[in-house]
C-alpha cells in the first residue's frame, strides 16, 4: 500500500467562517473537491487529459466526518490517496489537517465516476485504473463511515410528497455562474451550501429558538455528512431544498435533505447530516433538553419510503 500524498494547502479566511467562528462545513466539501482534482491530475487524468480523452469525471458522493474545528488563520493541509479502484468507480480518501499542529480536522471519502461526451457512464481509461491501483492506501478506521448513511439512499420523493410527509422547505435560490465548474455545472460545495445555509431555518422549525440560542451563545455543528449527487445542475437552475428529521438521540439530530430542480421537479441530490447543539464559549457540544426533544417529529417516509 502507498502513503497518503499532499493534495491541498491553504489557510482559513475569516469570510469562510460561520456564526460559530469556525470554518463553515461547505468549505470542507470545497477543499475535498479541489484535492480530488489534484489527485486525479497526479494520476495523469486532470482536466486537460480528460478533455483529450473525450471523458469527464463526476462526483457521485461525499462522506465526511468532522473531527476538530478549524478557525480563522488556521492552515489547512490535505493528504490523499485512492482507497477503492475499479473500471467504473474510484474512491478517494482525504485527511484534512491543521497545518500548524497536524491535528486531524476531517476525513472525506469522495466517490468518482466517469462519463463520455454524451453524458453516459463510461469506464476509466485502463492506464488510469492501473496508476490508481498502484497509488492505493488502506482506509484507516477514523475515516470509515459511522452514522450518516445508515438508512441507505434517501427515497426519491417529489416536492409535494416531501411536503405531505411533513418536511420543511429551508432554501430556495438559483444556480449562478460563480458556483459552477468549467462545464457550467454546480460544484459539490454549492450543493452542500444550500443545505448549510438553510440549517438555521430547519432547526428553528424543529422547535429550537434561534434568536434565543444566539443571545445565549449557542449554535449548531455537524459531526458527519453523506451527500449523493444524483444529476448535474446547470447555471440558471432554480433550486429548492426540503428537509426533515430522520432520527434523534439525547444529543444528536439525524437530518435528511432533498435538493430539487424547481422547474422540472427532479430530485438532483440528497444529503444526510448528523448535527448537535454547540456551546460557542466552551467550544463543545451540548445535550438537548427534554422540552426540545419532545417537540421533535421523525419523518418516517424520508427513511422508509412511501
Amino acid at each position: 500500500m502507498a502513503d497518503l500524498q499532499t493534495s491541498f494547502r491553504s489557510t482559513v479566511n475569516t469570510w469562510q467562517c460561520d456564526e460559530n467562528e469556525h470554518l463553515n462545513v461547505q468549505f470542507f466539501t470545497a477543499f475535498g473537491d479541489d484535492a480530488s482534482i489534484h489527485v486525479l491530475t497526479a494520476l495523469g487524468f486532470g482536466p486537460v487529459a480528460q478533455g483529450k480523452a473525450g471523458l469527464a469525471v463526476q462526483a457521485q458522493s461525499d462522506h465526511i466526518r468532522y473531527w476538530q474545528e478549524l478557525r480563522s488563520e488556521d492552515a489547512v493541509e490535505i493528504v490523499s490517496a485512492p482507497v477503492e479502484v475499479s473500471a467504473d468507480r474510484i474512491v478517494l480518501y482525504h485527511e484534512l489537517r491543521n497545518g500548524f499542529d497536524n491535528s486531524l480536522s476531517a476525513t472525506v471519502l469522495r466517490a468518482i465516476g466517469c462519463r463520455d461526451a454524451s453524458g453516459k457512464a463510461a469506464p476509466f481509461p485502463a492506464a488510469i485504473v492501473e496508476r490508481a491501483e498502484a497509488a492505493m492506501a488502506a482506509l484507516p478506521d477514523h475515516g470509515k463511515p459511522r452514522s450518516a448513511g445508515r438508512f441507505g439512499d434517501l427515497p426519491a420523493l417529489t416536492p409535494q410528497q416531501a411536503r405531505d410527509a411533513g418536511m420543511r422547505e429551508i432554501n430556495r435560490c438559483v444556480v449562478t455562474p460563480e458556483e459552477c465548474d468549467g462545464a457550467g455545472n454546480l460544484r459539490p460545495r454549492f450543493h452542500f451550501s444550500r443545505f448549510s445555509d438553510g440549517a438555521g431555518m430547519l432547526w428553528h422549525g424543529l422547535g429550537f429558538d434561534r434568536i434565543a440560542m444566539r443571545d445565549s451563545h449557542q449554535g449548531t455543528v455537524v459531526l458527519e455528512t453523506r451527500t449523493v449527487y444524483r444529476r448535474k445542475i446547470a447555471i440558471g437552475t432554480p433550486t429548492l431544498v426540503i428537509s426533515g428529521l430522520l432520527d434523534f438521540t439525547d444529543k444528536t439530530l439525524h437530518i435528511g435533505h432533498l435538493l430539487f430542480d424547481v422547474e422540472s421537479g427532479t430530485l438532483v441530490a440528497t444529503s444526510e447530516t448528523v448535527g448537535v447543539l454547540f456551546d460557542q464559549q466552551a467550544r463543545r457540544s451540548m445535550a438537548m433538553s427534554a422540552e426540545q426533544r419532545a417537540k421533535l417529529v421523525v419523518i418516517k417516509p424520508l427513511r422508509n419510503g412511501l
